[in-house]
């Protein structure tokens, strides 16, 4: 529960961070969620985003510094996002047609990095070229599901390293199917048939998932609804 997560009653790892984001007393992790939890709710309007971002950006920011080896790698997409839509957000008019496009490029940069990343420690640090059964080892292991077990039961070992190493191959190819516009729907099937597996096959990272097709958002905007920070402030003081 929540007093387990961010409450004195949970296990938590040491951190230089924890000296100043303790875990918190008596009701303070309810009052900490539901901060986030509002602020998740007023990004759902444009006049007040910007403060939704502020709140559950701040929660999630202090969740993540508590438990900070725990939650880092997870919560990092999220503060990530929120970090770019409050900055962005004075660059918006309900009046205006067209978004800043620096934002939408800003997520696609981060999102091809991230699969780039993973791909290279996988490669370069892991065992994924090296070993054709890496992946079949990570899924049977602590992550693994019910569905998982049938499939390891029916399907033969070489289909698990043809999904491995095709997962390698996207990795690496993330910033030519996400950045050259051509191979985008590529990319975001790719990603769909990615996530999906993972939510479906590995434990505890079916939000993980959803969180990281959420950035597909600004791969999928438009470059028409999308105008340079110069043309949209000129387009602003026109209205």
């Amino acid at each position: 529960g929540l007093d387990d997560w961010l409450g004195t009653e949970g296990y938590h790892f040491s951190s230089p961070a924890a000296l100043v984001f303790a875990p918190l007393p008596g009701p303070w992790p309810r009052i900490l969620w539901w901060m986030t939890f509002t602020g998740g709710f007023l990004l759902l309007s444009n006049r007040t985003f910007a403060w939704g971002c502020l709140l559950a950006g701040t929660g999630l920011f202090y969740a993540t510094m508590e438990d900070l080896f725990s939650s880092a790698a997870v919560n990092m997409n999220f503060l990530f996002a929120f970090a770019v839509i409050f900055w962005s957000s004075s660059l918006y008019t309900r009046n205006s047609a067209q978004i800043s496009a620096w934002p939408a490029y800003l997520m696609r940069l981060y999102l091809v990095t991230v699969y780039f990343g993973s791909g290279w420690r996988k490669a370069i640090f892991g065992n994924w070229l090296t070993n054709p059964y890496a992946l079949i080892d990570s899924l049977t292991g602590f992550y693994t599901t019910d569905l998982t077990r049938y499939l390891y039961a029916t399907l033969p070992l070489f289909v698990w390293t043809v999904v491995q190493y095709s997962t390698l191959i996207f990795e690496f190819s993330a910033p030519l199917l996400f950045l050259y516009i051509p191979l985008k729907k590529y990319g975001l099937f790719g990603g769909c048939l990615l996530h999906i597996g993972i939510a479906l096959l590995m434990k505890d990272l079916f939000y993980f998932s959803f969180q990281m097709m959420a950035f597909y958002v600004p791969v999928l905007i438009s470059t028409s609804y999308l105008v340079e920070e110069r043309s949209q402030r000129e387009h602003q003081l026109a209205i």
